[in-house]
């Protein structure tokens, strides 16, 4: 494949988990704003900082770095990737806050493997850098809600 496409969609990878992290991050906001102060209150926040942090480097290599940089070694995988579902579920004000964690445990499995399959296939160090650490990050995440709900660690 052609430098220039694959510049091109690693530029639309970079906007999806852009896009992706600032919906997780208005997620755990309205989470946040519909919990009483309590130990599940402590992990929104965590949670939502984490998001912010997320997307704010992910921006940072987007006006900074170049794609080139970022180009992994197999197009079609990066296509696939490519289609992270951006959007989080609709919270409802009686939403219970297992209801809450059950649904952010889904939408983080995704971001993880995301950006697992991302740094496995990146041709670059820095790119493998960048997007293991977001996987690894993201596991957290998951660890951090299986606890909360009461399940396995994976």
């Amino acid at each position: 494949m052609y430098k220039p496409v694959k510049k091109f969609i690693m530029k639309f990878v970079l906007e999806d988990a852009i896009a992706f992290e600032e919906k997780a991050y208005r997620f755990y906001q309205k989470a946040l704003s519909m919990t009483v102060v309590d130990e599940s209150s402590h992990l929104f926040k965590r949670l939502l900082a984490a998001e912010l942090g997320h997307r704010l480097k992910l921006e940072e290599i987007q006006k900074t770095g170049d794609p080139e940089d970022l180009i992994v070694s197999d197009p079609v995988i990066v296509q696939g990737v490519s289609k992270i579902d951006r959007d989080w579920p609709d919270l409802n004000p009686r939403s219970t806050k297992e209801e809450i964690f059950k649904a952010a445990l889904i939408k983080e499995r995704g971001a993880y493997d995301f950006y697992k399959t991302l740094a496995e296939n990146s041709l670059f160090k820095t790119a493998r850098d960048v997007f293991s650490m977001l996987s690894r990050e993201e596991s957290d995440h998951i660890n951090w809600l299986q606890k909360e709900i009461g399940e396995e660690s994976q």
